[in-house]
């Protein structure tokens, strides 16, 4: 058992390591004041050096200063699933191939990929799926971070937030989502919902929400759509003009949307 906990332990220490390179990463992203990012300035993001340090650390889990190809790859591929996508990796392996033979990848060597002809172009064009001649700061986050609901479920089974989940913590969380009540499950997605943890479900929050759950179940609407839809359900769940969602205006919504509880029950449950 001890070892059990200990495994759960040094686990969670990789995730909070990772939410903390994934925060600068928002904070470098931030420096481009329009939020948009053309095919010429999403080049010099990805192949300057502050922006792939992060990167590569993010993929340096055992934190070694290396990447043992096979290892990366299979994670890339196990991530990135669609025929481009698996046309993208094909590239970053055959590349790594080259450079490095069958050795790990270091820093060096990783950025010397990025450099590589094409290999940045390909990425632009993976992430703008709208064809717009942009992307924006919160895309290139999520191609980034991968599933929002992962890091959210696990900020909230780590209620002390010391960065690790306890015994009692995981029985907790799970008696929670697993209960068998409606409000049960309901009360769990509002905490994954209320980001910032202030008991209200601002449209910000909500947003993010949208685009991640979209993301996710590979639904592919623009900017603009997720905005319009957002701001609907949002002015839709506010019969009050609070300028936030309750719990109990949640609530409302999940009861007024047949079978919406249950689905959003299900994506959950994949995520654990």
């Amino acid at each position: 058992m001890e070892e059990n906990i200990s495994c759960m332990e040094e686990e969670c220490l990789i995730e909070k390591r990772r939410a903390t390179i994934l925060k600068e990463c928002k904070e470098i992203l931030k420096e481009e004041g329009s939020g948009r990012y053309s095919k010429e300035a999403f080049r010099r993001l990805f192949q300057g050096q502050i922006l792939l340090e992060k990167l590569f650390i993010l993929f340096d889990q055992d934190r070694d200063e290396l990447l043992k190809q096979e290892e990366w790859i299979e994670f890339l591929k196990g991530r990135l699933t669609n025929e481009k996508q698996n046309d993208f990796v094909d590239q970053i392996e055959s590349v790594a191939y080259v450079l490095c033979g069958e050795n790990p990848v270091n820093l060096i060597n990783f950025q010397q990929i990025f450099y590589t002809k094409g290999i940045v172009d390909k990425l632009f064009r993976l992430i703008d799926q709208e064809n717009s001649g942009y992307v924006t700061s919160a895309q290139i986050m999520e191609f980034i971070s991968g599933p929002f609901f992962t890091e959210r479920v696990f900020q909230i089974f780590d209620r002390d937030n010391s960065g690790t989940i306890s015994l009692q913590e995981f029985v907790d969380a799970m008696h929670q989502f697993a209960g068998k009540s409606p409000d049960d499950k309901i009360r769990f997605l509002f905490k994954v919902y209320d980001i910032d943890g202030d008991g209200l479900i601002q449209l910000r929050e909500l947003e993010h929400v949208m685009r991640a759950c979209m993301e996710e179940n590979g639904m592919k609407f623009s900017d603009e759509q997720i905005e319009d839809l957002t701001i609907a359900l949002f002015e839709d769940a506010d019969q009050d003009n609070r300028g936030a969602i309750t719990f109990e205006a949640l609530k409302r919504q999940l009861e007024k949307h047949e079978g919406l509880l249950e689905n959003l029950s299900i994506r959950l449950d994949g995520e654990l």
